[in-house]
């Protein structure tokens, strides 16, 4: 609005708007009823997947990452937007007196956490008393097997109202994003030892990351692309492949709540300098611009 563009949400009977912008769960016929009575409107997907991109009468796309628009940018045109969640007031922290180390997403990545993570966290549990909690659809997916974990396991229902409040009542958040299935990849002009291959979704983006930063949680993430924007800066936070690395980075967040706070507020600074929703909604809206021009 701020830009001089009206903007609608969920609103019926207006007549051949500029763009009409879709979520990614709308129902295709549904939203094709729509085009047929707005011919001359462009029309956008947020996170497109590889369904959405095959129709003709899809325009656009809204993606989160360099990623997604490498991969969707074939298909159609994508604006990269990064998930910018907006967090509420007053959220009422909820405080044990035992290390809060948190996962949120998807069960996938729950499921292909490396065994450098795990027989680090596992480390862990000999010197500290920690919980490791998983919020992840539950419901809709099945509770994820944690037998291989020694120290205790938290399994939390995904709800809108009440992530947020788990999050932000954790130490340390835990951002996951490589794929550890088996796979056919290497380097045959390398020795074994020197190896490094990271496999990894088209769909990656610091999503995951962004949430704990905002709400002030240290993170450790892998080398997944995403995770190098902010974490790749020390202050910032911790990167780990190995279970060396994985340790070390557990072990001197759980040692010192001063130096979580430390880590927590640097990347919150850097995070609100490079995500200004403003900055981004002004860059967002000059792409729609010139989509429409054409």
């Amino acid at each position: 609005k701020n830009l001089g563009h009206k903007i609608f949400i969920n609103q019926k009977n207006i007549i051949n708007p500029d763009v009409i912008i879709f979520s990614k769960s709308i129902d295709l016929d549904f939203c094709k009823s729509i085009i047929n009575n707005n011919k001359k409107t462009l029309i956008g997907i947020i996170n497109p997947n590889y369904t959405t991109v095959k129709k003709k009468f899809i325009n656009f796309g809204i993606v989160g990452s360099v990623i997604e628009n490498d991969y969707y940018s074939q298909f159609i045109p994508c604006i990269t937007f990064p998930l910018i969640e907006k967090i509420p007031k007053n959220i009422k922290i909820k405080k044990n007196k035992k290390i809060i180390i948190c996962y949120h997403g998807n069960k996938v990545h729950l499921e292909n956490l490396s065994s450098n993570f795990i027989n680090a966290l596992n480390r862990i549990c000999l010197n500290h008393n920690v919980i490791f909690k998983c919020i992840y659809d539950i419901n809709n997916l099945g509770l994820w097997n944690s037998r291989k974990l020694k120290c205790e396991v938290e399994h939390v229902q995904w709800k809108r109202r009440s992530w947020i409040t788990h999050i932000a009542s954790s130490d340390i958040g835990i951002v996951p994003g490589l794929i550890y299935s088996n796979n056919n990849l290497s380097l045959k002009n390398f020795k074994k030892e020197y190896n490094l291959v990271l496999k990894f979704k088209n769909t990656t983006n610091a999503g995951r990351s962004f949430i704990f930063h905002q709400l002030k949680v240290p993170v450790i993430g892998d080398f997944s692309p995403t995770n190098f924007e902010i974490l790749s800066n020390p202050n910032n936070g911790f990167l780990a492949n190995s279970e060396h690395s994985w340790y070390d980075a557990l072990n001197t967040l759980c040692n010192s709540k001063k130096y979580r706070k430390f880590i927590s507020n640097n990347a919150y600074k850097d995070f609100s300098m490079k995500y200004n929703p403003n900055t981004w909604g002004k860059k967002f809206i000059g792409e729609l611009e010139n989509l429409i021009s054409k």
